[in-house]
């Protein structure tokens, strides 16, 4: 599997970024090229002379589950301390991302609409953070 499959996407580097997380990662995403031909690439090591402007970090999903568990109070009181899981949504017939929420309800299933399960972590940071966030 390609490792650009395996860390959080540049959309959600960008946002946690945002948000204030600690943007020491292994991976980084690494802006090349100009124009129409820019992209962003997942590198261990960061060319020489590449400006700041052009990284972001790559969150792997381990990194991701180590800064959940940071903010533990809020991650148990929004989502239980569960983690994202792959899961078969007989409505659509297809597999997805989903997370157990809580809400005046109780617990209930929500779909995190992302590709992978970096993405599905980074999701729920990013909704945690805002907890947080909103509490001060």
């Amino acid at each position: 599997m390609d490792i650009g499959e395996q860390v959080a996407s540049v959309t959600w580097a960008r946002e946690l970024k945002r948000l204030g997380v600690p943007l020491d990662t292994v991976w980084k995403w690494v802006q090349s090229g100009k124009g129409k031909k820019k992209k962003w690439e997942p590198m261990l090591e960061v060319p020489e002379g590449t400006t700041a402007g052009r990284i972001l970090p790559a969150f792997t999903v381990a990194e991701l589950g180590e800064l959940l568990n940071g903010h533990r109070e809020a991650f148990v009181k929004l989502y239980k301390g569960a983690m994202p899981r792959y899961s078969y949504d007989s409505a659509t017939g297809k597999m997805q991302w989903v997370a157990t929420a809580m809400g005046a309800e109780g617990a209930s299933t929500v779909s995190l609409a992302v590709k992978n399960e970096a993405n599905a972590r980074a999701s729920l940071l990013a909704s945690v953070l805002v907890l947080e966030a909103s509490r001060r």
